[in-house]
């Protein structure tokens, strides 16, 4: 019962590795989670859903090679041949999508995580990055907030990054000192959407792209408070849960803070 999502939910523990999570040695974890990951690479450079898939899976493909450039920038060692392969399989499938007259809210959809991927292995499709930009304001809230780090990550002095995190502002409805993001349709279930992991991805793009951003605060409260027990629902709420909250940790708490314990708790479901 080992899928894509929930195995880079198990590698997605490097990115916290300051913290108390339950498990003896991290990297070694971390790399057993590389192996099953490897086995998932299909002939054409890309990742299926499920291990043994002849056919690879667009967004979780571009969803792995993301979590795998952010490995790479917290210093964990990554086979440079797995990256490689599953970023050439994203430029292809870009190329693909470019070529569409009408591309729909989904192309488009798997396109925002797809350019986030690229250009965090420094090798964006600047074509389609400035195409989807155009029509940014088409997108649903998760894909602005991927396009917005996208961009920030391939020119964090973009002039475009105003009118996008505008955008993404624009999609945040504050209540009293909490903020959640606005309610939304279901159309994107299949990309695994779901308002908390939405909340998650805009306080990311906010933490990254814009660190002095008033609505850091209000979106972590309503973070921590959308919790159940402790927990969110799923692998990809809690995998985009941490990283907005390890990075909201570090930006606004860890500078200002004195920790006298020599570890933090941390729960991952």
């Amino acid at each position: 019962d080992f899928c894509l999502s929930r195995g880079l939910g198990d590698v997605y523990k490097r990115q916290l590795q300051d913290f108390d999570l339950g498990v003896s040695n991290v990297n070694e974890f971390v790399q057993v989670g590389l192996k099953r990951l490897e086995s998932m690479q299909t002939r054409e450079g890309g990742f299926g859903y499920w291990p043994g898939a002849s056919h690879a899976h667009v967004y979780g493909t571009a969803y792995a090679a993301w979590v795998l450039t952010e490995l790479k920038r917290s210093g964990i060692q990554v086979d440079d041949e797995l990256l490689r392969k599953a970023i050439g399989f994203l430029n292809a499938e870009l190329v693909r999508l470019r070529s569409y007259a009408t591309p729909t809210a989904h192309d488009d959809a798997r396109a925002a995580m797809a350019l986030l991927a690229t250009a965090s292995s420094g090798r964006p499709n600047k074509e389609l990055l400035d195409a989807l930009v155009s029509r940014a304001e088409s997108l649903p809230a998760f894909s602005r907030a991927l396009l917005t780090m996208a961009v920030h990550t391939n020119d964090p002095s973009d002039p475009r990054l105003p009118v996008l995190l505008d955008s993404l502002r624009d999609r945040v409805e504050l209540r009293g000192s909490t903020a959640r993001s606005k309610a939304a349709s279901r159309r994107f279930t299949a990309l695994f959407d779901s308002p908390i992991r939405t909340d998650a991805m805009i306080l990311l793009a906010l933490v990254r792209a814009a660190p002095d951003d008033a609505l850091i605060e209000p979106l972590a409260r309503g973070l921590t408070e959308g919790r159940n027990r402790g927990a969110l629902r799923n692998t990809q709420e809690n995998a985009f849960a941490l990283l907005a909250m390890s990075g909201y940790a570090e930006l606004r708490e860890l500078s200002l803070i004195h920790i006298s314990e020599p570890t933090r708790q941390a729960e991952i479901s």
